[in-house]
């Protein structure tokens, strides 16, 4: 039936290797844009975003 519905609206097959590709690829991103958000906030520590500074 998802497969009727999937190939309804796309106007092709959706296969087993296009929707393995996209989990994949999506889940590379994710860890790369987390890596990246990780390696370009190091110094900020836990919660430091809702102290300010009192100088």
């Amino acid at each position: 039936m998802l497969e009727t519905i999937i190939s309804s609206t796309t106007g092709e097959s959706f296969t087993l290797i296009n929707a393995v590709l996209v989990i994949f690829s999506s889940i590379i991103l994710g860890i790369v844009i987390s890596l990246a958000y990780i390696n370009t906030h190091k110094t900020e520590g836990y919660g430091t975003m809702s102290r300010k500074s009192t100088n």
